[in-house]
């Protein structure tokens, strides 16, 4: 091996070593930061603080539990655009159901006309007539099937809707909601 390619591997082989030692210390401090930023506050040595100290407390947890409910809100309209994207996707469902039963009815139709004028070979052409009724009622039984899920997932909607529209006037009362603009109130 030519003693060039062989400090060229070595150096790379050095660097790499280096880049996973300097991701840990950089992940690990980062960690470390995040915890001591996080970590539980000894709830009976708080309890020893006066009253007359713990308004921002109070304050901050009124700011806390009005981000919760934020959140939670955000996460039904998620839910509630999730459910109207697979509500679409049912209505599809429906649509090209219904276009292959009227592929169907075409074909059978077809056949049945066929057999009727005695062209092509009759029992071949039974059996296809035969399997397109098959084809069809199976067809319309996935489309019942459809329709039912649909409905379920309408009710769900709806029953999202009812819960978000409440949800979004019990938030719009309070003063620690923030603004629809993203923005932080005002300090006054």
């Amino acid at each position: 091996m030519n003693p060039r390619t062989g400090i060229i591997i070595l150096s790379i082989l050095a660097v790499s070593i280096m880049g996973c030692e300097t991701t840990q210390t950089v992940k690990s401090t980062i960690t470390s930061k995040v915890a001591a930023l996080t970590a539980s506050v000894d709830e009976n040595l708080y309890a020893q603080v006066p009253g007359e100290y713990q308004g921002p407390v109070k304050k901050a947890e009124e700011e806390v539990r009005a981000a919760e409910a934020r959140v939670a809100l955000a996460k039904q309209k998620k839910e509630l655009a999730d459910a109207r994207s697979k509500l679409a996707g049912y209505a599809l469902d429906l649509e090209e159901a219904d276009g292959k039963i009227a592929k169907i009815s075409v074909d059978t139709a077809k056949v049945q006309a066929m057999i009727d004028a005695g062209v092509g070979e009759n029992e071949k052409n039974e059996k296809l007539l035969s399997d397109l009724r098959v084809k069809k009622a199976k067809t319309e039984a996935d489309k019942a099937q459809t329709s039912s899920k649909m409905t379920g997932t309408e009710e769900h909607i709806r029953n999202l809707e009812r819960e978000i529209a409440s949800a979004g006037e019990a938030l719009s009362g309070t003063e620690t909601a923030a603004p629809a603009s993203g923005t932080a109130p005002a300090e006054k």
